[in-house]
């Protein structure tokens, strides 16, 4: 086995250190900054809570533990989501949610909490992930013909 010179390790041990140390200062400044942010405000002017919602924001609880009672798609630009208690809600997309309109199943994926609600988004066929711009409380979908 080759023996390992002695500068070699002691440039690597001072690489790590300056790795740590370079990790540190910019943890330190983050936290700096992050005692300047600006709280989010509502429409009225009055900060929001930390947990607090925008107005007209709703969720669905335990999402991913049999929260979801039926869904049914809008083309391409959002999705109906009943809940286990058989309300309505409806999710708009950021974006254009390709294949949606011809999907037989769809994934929702919770926020951390496990809710449903404008953090989450829907996966279709081959994981193709549709984010929610919004999600709000509705009234039933139309009847299908």
């Amino acid at each position: 086995m080759p023996r390992v010179r002695s500068h070699t390790r002691r440039t690597n041990r001072l690489r790590a250190w300056s790795a740590w140390l370079l990790a540190a200062a910019v943890l330190a400044e983050c936290g700096a900054h992050a005692a300047d942010a600006v709280a989010p405000e509502t429409a009225t002017g009055a900060p929001l809570a930390n947990d607090a919602r925008p107005p007209g924001d709703a969720s669905i609880p335990f999402a991913n533990d049999g929260g979801i009672y039926d869904w049914r798609g809008d083309g391409t630009r959002g999705i109906w989501v009943q809940a286990a208690n058989h309300k309505w809600f409806y999710g708009t997309f950021l974006s254009t949610c390709v294949g949606l309109d011809t999907a037989n199943a769809v994934g929702f994926v919770a926020s951390p909490s496990g809710e449903l609600d404008h953090w989450s988004y829907v996966l279709i066929h081959g994981g193709i992930p549709c984010r929610f711009a919004s999600f709000t409380t509705s009234e039933a979908p139309p009847r299908r013909d």
